[in-house]
């Protein structure tokens, strides 16, 4: 797609001049296309003509070794609908099981509550919600 990706305008530099290129060719062609999909950047962007994938590994030395802030593990999501083109676009927050499992166990759960009935050794249980 191109080099570089440094300074202000991040990858959106080298990947807009490498798509304005080969856009220019495929029309010569006559075969245009309507939207870029690259990867390589290490940084997630979903823009109306173009997506740039995320990365799985997250911030790493490439992308630090490049100037890009921090960003979570990532993928580009999207609906593409026959006639309409793109329709929806959404991240895939990708991280490890582990801190996955815990966003969930905060969200909802449920403790159990053994309840005896007068005296006469019958139990029951009882399960209310909590957060």
């Amino acid at each position: 797609m191109g080099r570089g990706g440094s300074g202000v305008v991040g990858p959106l530099g080298p990947v807009s001049s490498g798509d304005k290129k080969r856009r220019d060719r495929q029309m010569g062609l006559g075969t245009p296309y309507d939207i870029l999909i690259c990867g390589h950047f290490h940084q997630l962007a979903m823009l109306p003509s173009k997506i740039i994938n995320g990365s799985l590994k997250g911030f790493d030395e490439y992308a630090y070794g490049l100037g890009f802030p921090p960003e979570p593990p990532a993928q580009a999501s999207w609906l593409t609908h026959p006639t309409k083109g793109v329709t929806v676009q959404v991240p895939v927050f990708c991280s490890e099981e582990e801190d996955a499992e815990d966003n969930y166990s905060q969200w909802v759960s449920w403790q159990r509550e053994e309840l005896e009935y007068g005296g006469s050794g019958s139990k029951s249980a009882q399960f209310k919600a909590s957060n």
